[in-house]
């Protein structure tokens, strides 16, 4: 069985808006807006993309399990 993805915060601006992400299976930082594109293409079945003010917003999906959200 392969490991999953998961990702976490790696930084945030000033407003905490999240920018970069990290794959913690591959080690690779994401952007934002890059990792949006990914997720639309299926690349990260347990995250989806909700557009918030016109930007793309990275979250988990909802499964019940709190400590697996993104910080």
């Amino acid at each position: 069985m392969t490991e999953k993805p998961s990702l976490v915060v790696k930084s945030e601006n000033e407003t905490g808006l999240n920018t970069h992400f990290l794959d913690t299976k591959t080690k690779e930082v994401i952007t934002r807006g890059d990792l949006a594109k990914r997720i639309n293409k299926g690349e990260y079945p347990d995250y989806h993309v909700a557009k918030v003010s016109g930007r793309n917003i990275i979250k988990s999906n909802p499964d019940g399990n709190k400590k697996n959200n993104l910080d």
